[in-house]
This record gives structure tokens, C-alpha cells and sequence, in this order.
């Protein structure tokens, strides 16, 4: 294939993803402030994980909750085999703030990076996962081979 043609490819790929996000603006922010309405601190966020979890699920992504044995830790996939792609997201407040940090926007925006990147992963073979971590650290603890599994 000509490096034009990839060019081409990418761009209409990139489109695609960038329709598909904007026509789901309004489900994107209403669920970032759903989040940002019940703040909860790191490795309490239960009605937080399972808004993003059961979004993902809608969106068809096979869903594993309480991984790592941490109870709002979960994993959702997309597709298998190589490459693999993965987001990492956290959605937990802090104590006697609220969402001041923005988590409640990160936990939303990897969501949405998901959605978009499995428009481009399905054009190629491979796998797109994605861990959402109770708290700050534990996603870089995990390794990036607890990412994504197919």
C-alpha cells in the first residue's frame, strides 16, 4: 500500500472516530457529570467504576470488574490478538474536595478514547483494553501487560 493510500486511510479513520465521539458529546459530558455528582475517594469509588464500567459495556466492551483484587478496578476489552492498545483512567475524589482534580473528566475522556479506537482497531487486527484504577498508582503498578487481555 502507498504511503499516500495510508495517509488517506488514517485521515478517513481519524474522521470517523472524531464523528463517532461528537455524536455522542451529550452521553460523554452527562456521564462525567453523573460522576462529578458522587464524588467517592480512591478504593470507594463503587458507583463511580460501575457508571464507566457499565457505559463501556453498552458500547460493547467485555467487561471484568474487581480486578487486580481491587473491588473498583476493572478491565474492558475489545476485540483480540495483537496489537494491543490499552487506556488508563481514574475516576476517585479527594477527600473533603470533590472532584477538584478532574477525574471524573479522565475517567470519561479514556472512555471515549476507547470508543474512538475501536473505529480504527477495527480496521486492523489487534485488541483494545483498557484498565480503569481505583487510585492513583495502582494502574503503574499493574504493568502494562495487565492492560489489555485477549
Amino acid at each position: 500500500m502507498s504511503k499516500q493510500r495510508v495517509s488517506e486511510n488514517a485521515a478517513a479513520i481519524k474522521q470517523r472516530a472524531a464523528d463517532e465521539i461528537e455524536g455522542r458529546k451529550q452521553e460523554l459530558i452527562d456521564l462525567s457529570l453523573r460522576i462529578h455528582a458522587t464524588p467517592e475517594v480512591a478504593f470507594q469509588e463503587h458507583k463511580s467504576s460501575a457508571m464507566l464500567a457499565d457505559f463501556l459495556e453498552g458500547q460493547g466492551f467485555a467487561l471484568e470488574r474487581g480486578i487486580c483484587e481491587i473491588e473498583t478496578a476493572f478491565r474492558a476489552t475489545y476485540g483480540s490478538g495483537e496489537p494491543r492498545s490499552a487506556f488508563v483512567a481514574e475516576y476517585d475524589a479527594l477527600p473533603g474536595v470533590g472532584h477538584g482534580c478532574g477525574h471524573n473528566i479522565i475517567g470519561t475522556a479514556a472512555a471515549a478514547a476507547g470508543i474512538a479506537s475501536v473505529l480504527g482497531a477495527s480496521s486492523f487486527a489487534g485488541a483494545l483494553g483498557g484498565v480503569a484504577a481505583a487510585a492513583a498508582g495502582v494502574a503503574s503498578a499493574l504493568g502494562a501487560s495487565s492492560f489489555a487481555g485477549a
